[in-house]
């Protein structure tokens, strides 16, 4: 442990340090989630939940799967100990870097926030790449009924059959996903490899 002041600067300063660690391990604890979310916001513009707003400005984007998404993760994140992941990394966070340690956030660290970010979309579309998959079919379908039948009103079809298919697939699909989460994305290996890379990088040369 370094020699503690009672300096109030000295103190503030640490404080600030540590705020720092902490906002970077919030933001990778709610990353998945988000994620997640992000991809359900995807399905709702593909099923064309989110259409409403374009005809009816005061009724608003309907979020309905981003927001069942979203809590559908939490709940399986809490139901799978998710939080004792949160509390080994805070406890990693004291072993890497002690309190009021000097660390740097260096180009390493902000490449390694980068690499994760760069994963949003990828978590986000294999979570529903199904649904988007049978979508886009349903899509191809209906453009064939167009191109065989133009007089009949295939843009005003699309919506319920896309939202019909979609809400079908996903019904078939919703232990897939839950076992994809509880199997992969919610595992502290997966939690762990990215927050240590992280703060490992903070103390680096």
């Amino acid at each position: 442990m370094p020699e503690i002041s009672l300096d109030m600067g000295w103190i503030v300063f640490n404080i600030i340090k540590e705020f720092l660690i902490g906002l970077i391990m919030g933001y990778f604890c709610i990353f998945i989630l988000n994620a997640i979310q992000g991809g359900g916001a995807l399905l709702d513009q593909q099923l064309g939940l989110s259409a409403g707003a374009s005809f009816d400005p005061q009724l608003g984007a309907v979020n309905m799967n981003s927001r069942f998404f979203f809590y559908f993760a939490f709940t399986i994140f809490i139901l799978s100990g998710g939080f004792y992941f949160i509390l080994e990394a805070i406890k990693f966070s004291f072993t890497v870097i002690p309190v009021a340690s000097n660390y740097s956030i260096n180009e390493k660290a902000i490449y390694s926030i980068i690499n994760l970010t760069t994963k949003f979309f990828y978590i986000g579309l294999h979570v529903v790449g199904a649904v988007l998959v049978a979508v886009f079919i349903g899509q191809v379908g209906l453009g064939l009924i167009a191109r065989v039948a133009p007089q009949s009103n295939v843009f005003m079809l699309s919506f319920p059959v896309n939202f019909m298919l979609g809400v079908f697939v996903l019904s078939l699909i919703v232990f897939s996903i839950y076992e994809l989460l509880t199997d992969h994305y919610f595992t502290l290996d997966f939690y762990g490899q990215h927050i240590a890379e992280v703060l490992k990088s903070l103390v680096s040369k």
